[in-house]
């Protein structure tokens, strides 16, 4: 039997993309799978949201933190296409970027609060990927991590 070697843009995402799956990360929100990062958001903040996938999340974040910066990141390009499709019409200052939480394209100390939810249970290397946020984090700045309660 041949070993599999994935790269991190290969890593299979365990629920997958089938319309269950998109419909229920579109039905997150900050108050049901969030609220404990919203006392740590306020206007004109940076913030990424790691692992965005659809962008619900994200675009709540941006509107807590307008005119601030928000990023929606996510390693599944179709993912980041249909959030930035649906966020378009906020006029927010938000965007979406796709690649790996593993080697974020961005800048030391490049946002004031760091948020993902349900992505550390997918990775692989999850000690890597906190490392790689907490390089993005600027100093003081705060992050809020958050998995999903299995039964």
């Amino acid at each position: 039997m041949r070993a599999l070697r994935y790269t991190d843009h290969t890593m299979p995402y365990t629920p997958g993309y089938s319309s269950t799956s998109v419909n229920f990360m579109r039905r997150r929100s900050l108050a049901t799978h969030g609220d404990f990062f919203v006392p740590f958001l306020t206007q004109g903040m940076k913030v990424l949201d790691c692992g965005c996938g659809p962008g619900k999340m994200t675009v709540e974040i941006a509107r807590r933190t307008a005119p601030g910066d928000v990023v929606g990141f996510d390693m599944e390009t179709s993912q980041t296409a249909a959030a930035a499709a649906e966020a378009s019409a906020e006029g927010l200052g938000l965007r979406f970027e796709q690649g790996s939480v593993y080697s974020l394209p961005f800048p030391n100390a490049s946002f004031d609060r760091v948020f993902s939810h349900a992505l550390f249970e997918h990775l692989w290397r999850p000690a890597e990927a906190l490392a790689e946020l907490m390089r993005v984090l600027r100093p003081g700045g705060w992050m809020g991590l958050r998995g999903p309660v299995w039964g």
